[in-house]
């Protein structure tokens, strides 16, 4: 120790030289001058505290060696320590910060650092190495626990020691390494563990150590980028920098003591915090030998995302630091399968899932090894079952952007290579090409084949939820070749398979991937690929399961309509007449009916279909009448589609007698009158017989003409009118109509009164009049006497009002 402290004291000569040279050379502005003289006295402060504890070490090792060996580690605890003055001098928050800037500046040279950090190191291995910072109730706990650990510690120490590693692989745990990160992970120490003074002390110690560090580390990537004008670790820049052999030792022996500050309470964790920070900027700061201090600072990161307290900013962070995890050597299975099985954890994390940068990490660990990725994917395929819309959506993306990735660093080698045209060691080529295959053979393609045979509808529905975002990206060629090679040793075969529940999977993957065809491959491969969808597309069209059929009509029109304008007019003829002329004719199944009429709806959105389904339309019109709910409600919704088009009148598909007959039938026998196909007519004729944006003597002319050509019509339209229209405008019919007969039985007093009049004189101008009214209701006297009429307005009035 003393030995140190006269190479302290050599390096503070060296200082003052250095000081002294700056002084003279630099320009003469109080600003600089201030600047030194802080650099300087920060140095001589913080290492005449440190220097003092090396001496105070000495007299206490001194004193050790000539007293008895009865003296135990609770006495050291009680001595004067040599931590005091270092501590006192950086524990108020104006002086800390005061001193940690002036290692911030530029004036803080390289032998102020030697001096400080080599009186710093000693230190604190001193307090490492006698765990000084770790507190009393500690040692207890693991005492009570020693006999449970011990059996199980002397097994992992028979299994032989870990895989050497190297400076590009290093080792990132050992089983002692695992255990402690399993208690990091448990929390279970943190909790029982109270504080003492003297621990405490030495937990402010290794935090100002920490910070102390951190400052020095931005002291020399500001430098750098001073130099330079850009900060290196926001630019490609592969070089390293070297570092002080003082700061790098200080910083190895903070960080290999990440782990043993999880035992320290909750003033250990937020030690760790600090030596995190630092271990950070260490490798973002790309200095020598950087791998090192990220094998402990990892695993600390990753449990901190999977936390219940993590928040975006913990993933984030990871994020930042993801290049690390290139370090990792997947072929170490026992040091690494705990922050392997950590990692794999990532996936039924919510932070991850539903932040986007959690699922640019979780799509960058496929990137890592061809083992990890089969893992993933086998804990992906765990959460499909029971995941909801959202969940399955980020996994599709998740699987999509490892992919792109994969496929882009393959690339990307590929043309360096090519350019140079060096002869290398084609490892990490064949790695990335690997990781490209295993994504795409182990992954994607599996996820493909359990889409086309899952064993129910909503398995199956649930993968090609995953299978969407993929399927989505279809016009990108080079997706379109990856669903090619993917799908066509599959798809083809499916829609071939004996069991019809495969079939219909197959038939919705095959117009969701239509046209699956390589996209480099030319015309002749395009055409060869739409002769074979037709000639499968009919064969599901005459299939012998009805739900086949259903399915493979969903895929005609679906087909047909986003590709109607690239399909030739003989394609277009024959599966329109399979789905018109024998789907909505087929008498052994209303759900075959039903879906034609809605394929033919679907396919109504193509506006190049029109022309071709304007004649074809009224072959559908007497499905109107079909015996199936089911199939009614379908060509009712078909007319509503139609009423919205141009060119196309939905009464020259059903006429008018017809729909005004099924509107009324609706409501007979056992029939509800509000039921989905009476309330659908009733969507369809409300702007016929009720329109808004007409004055009210029209809208009531419109009801009695109603009232008296259908009243049965009448009656289930207008008890179904309260769901299609707001409650002020069902009002203001119920007032129409009531003033409407309010108005017919002044106008039979009226009436009483000329015909008495009439037996003396004939006055012209009324019967005029009369005449004009009786011309404005179409030939319906609207008075008192005309008691069918009044009947159907009274009771039009108490259907409306109940609804």
């Amino acid at each position: 120790m003393t030995r140190a402290v006269h190479d302290n004291e050599r390096r503070a000569s060296e200082e003052g030289t250095l000081l002294t040279e700056n002084s003279s050379s630099s320009s003469p502005t109080a600003e600089s001058n201030t600047a030194a003289i802080n650099a300087s006295e920060c140095c001589k402060s913080l290492s005449t505290a440190l220097e003092n504890g090396l001496l105070l070490i000495d007299k206490i090792q001194s004193t050790t060696d000539t007293s008895d060996t009865g003296t135990n580690s609770v006495s050291d605890r009680e001595r004067e320590t040599p931590l005091d003055e270092f501590v006192s001098l950086l524990h108020s928050t104006k002086e800390r910060s005061a001193y940690l800037g002036a290692v911030r500046s530029t004036k803080f040279q390289k032998a102020h650092a030697r001096r400080l950090f080599g009186a710093l190191q000693p230190i604190l291995e001193d307090v490492i190495t006698n765990e000084y910072f770790v507190p009393i109730s500690a040692f207890e706990n693991d005492n009570d626990e020693e006999e449970h650990t011990h059996g199980r510690q002397d097994d992992v120490s028979n299994q032989g020691s870990t895989t050497a590693t190297t400076t590009h692989k290093p080792s990132f745990g050992s089983n002692k390494r695992n255990s402690e990160i399993s208690q990091v992970s448990q929390g279970s120490t943190s909790a029982s563990v109270k504080p003492d003074p003297a621990s405490t002390k030495a937990l402010h110690f290794l935090k100002y150590s920490a910070m102390v560090t951190h400052a020095f580390l931005e002291n020399q990537i500001s430098r750098r980028k001073g130099r330079t004008g850009v900060s290196d670790h926001t630019a490609k820049n592969h070089r390293v920098y070297d570092i002080i052999e003082e700061v790098w030792s200080v910083a190895e022996m903070l960080h290999d003591n990440l782990f043993a500050l999880n035992s320290c309470g909750r003033e250990g964790i937020a030690v760790q915090k600090f030596i995190v920070g630092m271990c950070e900027t260490y490798w973002k700061g790309q200095f020598t030998d950087r791998e090192v201090l990220v094998t402990q600072l990892v695993p600390l990161l990753v449990l901190k995302t999977l936390d219940g307290n993590a928040t975006k900013a913990d993933i984030k962070r990871l994020w930042n630091m993801k290049e690390t995890l290139l370090l990792l050597d997947f072929h170490e299975h026992e040091s690494i399968a705990f922050l392997r099985s950590l990692l794999l954890r990532t996936i039924s994390s919510p932070l991850y899932i539903k932040n986007g940068e959690g699922k640019k990490m979780i799509a960058f660990l496929f990137q890592l090894d061809a083992s990890l990725i089969k893992d993933l994917h086998h804990s992906i395929r765990a959460q499909i079952p029971l995941a909801k819309a959202g969940i399955l959506e980020a996994y599709g993306e998740i699987y999509v952007t490892a992919w792109k990735e994969a496929f882009a660093n393959a690339s990307e080698r590929s043309k360096d290579d090519e350019m140079l045209n060096l002869n290398y060691d084609s490892t990490d080529a064949d790695d990335m090409d690997e990781i490209q295959t295993t994504i795409e053979e182990n992954v994607l393609q599996d996820l493909m084949y359990a889409a086309l045979h899952a064993s129910t509808p909503h398995m199956a529905k649930s993968v090609r939820a995953i299978l969407e975002p993929l399927h989505n990206q279809k016009k990108n060629p080079t997706i379109d070749s990856l669903l090619y090679r993917m799908y066509s040793p599959l798809l083809w075969r499916a829609l071939a398979a004996a069991n019809p529940l495969v079939r219909i999977h197959a038939s919705t993957i095959l117009h969701t991937t239509f046209p699956l065809h390589e996209p480099n491959a030319g015309k002749t491969h395009l055409k060869e690929v739409n002769e074979k969808t037709i000639e499968v597309l009919i064969r599901l069209l005459n299939d012998g399961d009805p739900k086949v059929r259903v399915a493979g009509c969903d895929a005609t029109v679906r087909i047909l309509g986003v590709y109607w304008d690239a399909l030739s007019a003989k394609h277009i003829r024959s599966l329109l007449n399979e789905v018109i002329m024998k789907h909505a004719n087929d008498i052994s199944s209303a759900a075959v009916r039903a879906q034609a009429v809605h394929g033919i709806a679907l396919l109504l959105d193509a506006q190049a279909s029109h022309g071709v389904l304007r004649p074809l339309l009224p072959l559908l019109g007497n499905l109107i009448h079909d015996s199936v709910e089911r199939v009614r409600l379908a060509c009712v919704k078909l007319l509503l589609k139609v009423k919205k088009l141009k060119g196309i009148k939905y009464y020259h598909v059903v006429p008018s007698n017809h729909i005004l007959a099924r509107l009324a039938v609706e409501g007979e026998g056992l029939r509800k009158p509000t039921g989905p196909v009476a309330s659908a007519l009733t969507e369809l004729l409300l702007n016929s017989y009720f329109p808004q944006h007409v004055k009210g003597s029209e809208q009531m002319r419109r009801t009695l003409h109603f009232i008296h050509k259908s009243p049965s019509a009448a009656r289930v339209f207008y008890a179904n009118i309260g769901r299609h229209l707001e409650i002020n405008n069902t009002s203001k019919l119920i007032v129409i109509m009531i003033k409407t007969i309010k108005l017919a039985i002044n106008r039979e007093k009226s009436y009483e009164e000329s015909r008495r009049k009439k037996r003396n004189r004939v006055d012209d101008g009324d019967e005029t009049l009369e005449d004009e009214e009786d011309n404005d209701t179409e030939g319906m006297e609207v008075i008192a006497s005309n008691t069918h009429l009044m009947a159907g307005l009274a009771d039009t009035i108490f259907t409306v009002w109940a609804t």
